[in-house]
């Protein structure tokens, strides 16, 4: 029951804070009444970030090429520009080269010159220089299933 039956009030947190409380009662006999809450507080682990959480979570359980991969999906626009950001997506590393899928067929056929390549490959190599790709490789939109 979530009632505090000494004040006949509803409290859904009552049920929740009984382990505190009783630790409370029990601190309170040693520390006093005016210190047990401070004594839990100071012995509580501090506060963490969500996002620092899932980081960690992240980092032991993804290997590095798929850790690398979202970090360079996550700049992907800053890092290739207009106008090919827009026609241009990252779908995956493979067989050491970078996997592109290609939304417009002139940029395809201007990205699958060498000099082209080359440019954007070195682009990317330059931010990424750990990045396990010695190639590039272009697919027509539609043709590889990717996930996001």
């Amino acid at each position: 029951m979530a009632y505090r039956h000494q004040l006949g009030v509803f409290d859904p947190k009552f049920k929740s804070n009984q382990q505190r409380r009783e630790l409370e009662d029990m601190l309170g006999e040693w520390y006093g009444k005016e210190f047990a809450a401070s004594e839990i507080t100071s012995r509580t682990n501090g506060v963490r970030k969500l996002s620092t959480l899932l980081d960690d979570l992240l980092e032991k359980k993804l290997n590095d090429q798929t850790r690398q991969l979202m970090l360079l999906r996550g700049e992907w626009e800053s890092l290739i520009g207009p106008p090919l950001n827009k026609f241009l997506y990252l779908v995956n590393i493979q067989d050491n080269e970078l996997v592109l899928e290609v939304s417009h067929p002139a940029f395809l056929i201007e990205l699958r010159k060498k000099s082209s390549a080359e440019s954007l490959l070195n682009r990317i190599k330059s931010r990424y220089p750990d990045l396990p790709a010695d190639g590039v490789k272009f697919m027509p939109a539609g043709q590889v299933e990717r996930s996001r």
